[in-house]
């Protein structure tokens, strides 16, 4: 059953219960066609309307009293029990079985001509019939009416006698054996269409399916080929492009697709350019906050101890020592800036190990307390990895200018199908309903965002913040 589930079995059922069905509709309505036929009554030919092509070839013997000629047709048209009636275009024939005779009965009740040769000629043809025969046959030759399917013995084995008028008042007489008591028209044609529509209807059936499959290679191989570009650029690579050259539906998709790619592409080399461009202007304050503003103070002190150095030399080694803290200073914020542009050993060692090297580092610059944990570690791939060491970063810049806090907590969560680092400090916290600058929420949320991931701010005044990031992992 899984087969079906897919776009081809889906297809080739499709095509095999259309073809099928409709083919079915179109034999039902026959049936009900044939059905709705004159019916005659059971045990009947059908009606006299069968032998109209046989009453106009005998009416020119009947009325030129060519017996002669009537009993050769009898005889060309008799075939041992068999009697064989075909329409004018000769395209349906019905064949009787189990004929006892057919005799043509003269106005005065005569019999002038019979076959097979079963009955004396010339003899009153009431004298052949059963009592409970009699009188309805005499009537109806009397009368020139039809009568059709009445049943009685025949040399003690039931039959059924059928008397049709035919032309200058002589009747057409045929008894059959009673064995095909039900073989009217409407029997001959159910049969005909079941013998020839059951056939039918299986190979439309068994041709739909095969036809449904050929039909869906080429559709299924076009949709393979869209999966497969959009697949690649998944991945990251918008090189690809969904080449269809039809003009239906599917290949203005695949155009419409092309198009979404070149505008991602362009989309996703303008925020790169905007995230390198946050990212100096970040190191551009950061250099300005700190390091520009102690090597300031460290060129001051440098000049106020040239201008003491001979008057007043012990001063002038305070200053100098004073220097000499604020060079250290600038090495270390030096330091910071060259391990936040280049996470050591991330690639090697994963990002709790960096992260956890970097918070020391941190720590030991600030003064603040900060633990880092990781559950169900393993590793992640380094460009999830990398967007996570970045929003760390921001967020412990953030916490050292604005949080005053004393205590951080770092906890990094491996679950089946995705990784979330939670970040909460103990700081003053801020209200979130008011507008906040400098934050850089947006920017974490503009690294996360090509990795199906998202950054989640939670602060109140006096209660500190915690900044949780989440971000999928592939399967494998």
């Amino acid at each position: 059953m899984r087969f079906f589930q897919h776009l081809r079995g889906k297809l080739t059922l499709t095509y095999a219960l259309v073809t099928g069905g409709v083919f079915l509709l179109l034999w039902l309505l026959l049936m009900g066609l044939i059905l709705s036929l004159e019916s005659a009554p059971r045990g009947s030919l059908a009606s006299a309307a069968v032998f109209e092509n046989v009453l106009n070839d005998l009416e020119p013997y009947l009325v030129t009293g060519d017996v002669d000629g009537l009993r050769t047709y009898l005889d060309r048209w008799v075939s041992g029990s068999t009697l064989t009636i075909s329409n004018e275009s000769e395209a349906l024939n019905i064949v009787y079985t189990d004929l006892i005779y057919t005799a043509i009965i003269d106005p005065e009740g005569a019999i002038i001509a019979v076959e097979p040769q079963a009955l004396p000629l010339n003899s009153p043809f009431v004298e052949h019939l059963p009592p409970d025969v009699v009188a309805d046959a005499t009537h109806a030759h009397r009368e020139q009416q039809a009568l059709l399917g009445a049943e009685g013995a025949h040399r003690d084995e039931s039959a059924e006698y059928s008397l049709v008028p035919a032309a200058g008042g002589h009747t057409l007489l045929l008894v059959f054996g009673n064995d095909r008591s039900a073989r009217t028209l409407q029997d001959e044609l159910l049969v005909v269409s079941l013998v020839v529509g059951i056939p039918l209807l299986c190979g439309v059936t068994a041709i739909g399916p095969a036809f449904g499959w050929v039909a869906s290679r080429r559709l299924l191989r076009r949709l393979t080929h869209v999966s497969e570009t959009v697949s690649t650029w998944s991945q990251g690579d918008l090189e690809p492009v969904v080449r269809d050259t039809a003009q239906d539906e599917l290949s203005e998709l695949g155009r419409n697709l092309n198009s979404m790619a070149r505008q991602l592409d362009g989309l996703l080399a303008t925020r790169s350019e905007l995230a390198a461009l946050e990212e100096r202007n970040r190191l551009a304050r950061d250099l300005h906050d700190t390091v520009k503003q102690q090597i300031f103070a460290a060129s001051m002190q440098l000049a106020s101890a040239r201008s003491v150095i001979r008057d007043q030399p012990d001063t002038a080694d305070g200053m100098l020592a004073h220097v000499e803290s604020l060079v250290d200073a600038v090495q270390t914020e030096l330091v910071g800036l060259i391990h936040a542009l280049h996470p050591p050993a991330l690639a090697d060692r994963g990002v709790t190990a960096a992260l956890r090297d970097y918070v020391q580092a941190w720590s030991e610059r600030t003064g603040v307390a900060i633990d880092v944990f990781a559950k169900a570690e393993r590793r992640a791939p380094l460009a999830v990895e990398q967007a996570l060491y970045r929003i760390a970063q921001e967020a412990l810049a953030n916490i050292e200018k604005h949080a005053h806090a004393t205590q951080v907590q770092v906890k990094l969560s491996w679950q089946a199908h995705s990784l979330t680092m939670d970040i909460h400090d103990n700081g003053k916290g801020f209200d979130m309903t008011r507008p906040t600058d400098g934050f850089g929420l947006n920017s974490m949320n503009d690294r996360l965002a090509a990795l199906n991931g998202m950054v989640t701010v939670e602060s109140y005044p006096g209660e500190g913040t915690r900044v949780t990031a989440i971000v999928e992992l592939p399967d494998d």
